[in-house]
């Protein structure tokens, strides 16, 4: 069967027209935050560490003109966040959750003082709160999973 040769472009047109995005989904987290002092004066060029509690893997990274900073693509665990910058305390938060599909934002204050002085702050188990995207989901956890009223405890087993 022989088409007109305006059908093929047409149909193409068509064809995407009617293609729906795919929201992207993600095994991983975020982590993100600005860095400033007690003033709230933006610190820029703070050297900031994300180290893996578990694994002790750590990725660097520099707050940028505006104090910001960001890790994609984290891990799912617990994880601590040290900054450092010329004439301030060095600043640790210990565990910080990460969880999947979500982003940590991180509100980190530096104080003046030598850098010789370390302040540590271990993260409150708070809620997850997510304000960068709509996003549906969650995490199970394993006793949730041992816990099912299947026979196979499978949480996607429809038998």
């Amino acid at each position: 069967m022989a088409y007109p040769r305006y059908f093929f472009p047409q149909a193409a047109i068509l064809v995407l027209c009617f293609t729906v995005p795919a929201v992207a989904q993600t095994s991983r987290g975020a982590i993100t935050g600005i860095v400033h002092d007690q003033q709230s004066a933006v610190i820029a060029g703070a050297a900031v560490d994300l180290t893996n509690q578990a694994t002790n893997v750590t990725r660097s990274t520099t707050a940028n003109e505006l104090g910001f900073f960001r890790f994609d693509a984290v891990d799912l665990g617990d994880y601590s966040v040290t900054v450092r910058q010329a004439g301030f305390q060095t600043f640790i938060k210990r565990a910080i959750p990460v969880l999947a599909n979500q982003t940590v934002t991180l509100d980190l204050s530096l104080e003046i003082g030598e850098t010789s002085t370390t302040i540590e702050v271990v993260a409150e188990t708070e809620a997850a709160l997510q304000f960068e995207t709509p996003v549906r989901g969650g995490n199970y956890q394993a006793d949730a999973i041992r816990e099912l009223p299947l026979p196979a405890r499978n949480p996607v087993s429809w038998l």
